[in-house]
């Protein structure tokens, strides 16, 4: 049996694919010449997948991180 697939993964408009080659592991049987190939731990392979990120959604999660760390360093006002 042959097969040959991709797996798109795709959250809003970002995607990231896994080919066939990413999801199998292939090792030699030694001395008959042979290979041995399975499939890989698919449910890792999904979980490590990173969408990628554009740069504005990056600075906005920076600006934010810098503006919570700001208010919390604030003095307190005394009454």
């Amino acid at each position: 049996m042959n097969s040959y697939f991709h797996i798109l993964i795709k959250y809003g408009d970002k995607y990231e694919v896994l080919e066939f080659g990413d999801l199998i592991e292939v090792k030699s049987k030694g001395v008959s010449g042979g290979l041995d190939v399975q499939l890989r731990n698919l449910e890792y392979d999904l979980s490590k997948v990173q969408i990628p990120q554009n740069l504005e959604e990056q600075e906005l999660k920076q600006n934010l991180r810098q503006n919570n760390l700001k208010q919390q360093m604030r003095p307190l006002k005394k009454s």
